[in-house]
């Protein structure tokens, strides 16, 4: 069998599918603090209004601004 490239409704369903498996916590106010996992090395997470989402980048939980406008 060969490979064949995704298409872009196929790149968006993977990408839906990976956003429900992630690990996420809603902030109501933009905020920066470290990644309270400490299974790995300190990292910190700025979570503003121009980047409303945050990722670390050890373990992958993800911080979102809860202003209304974010994907569940």
């Amino acid at each position: 069998m060969f490979w064949k490239p995704k298409t872009k409704t196929e790149k968006a369903v993977e990408a839906e599918k990976l956003w429900i498996q992630k690990e996420k916590v809603y902030l109501d106010e933009p905020t920066s603090f470290n990644c309270p996992d400490k299974s790995h090395p300190l990292f910190t997470i700025h979570v503003t209004v121009d980047r409303p989402i945050a990722v670390c980048y050890y373990c992958s939980k993800t911080w979102v601004l809860n202003n209304g406008n974010s994907r569940t």
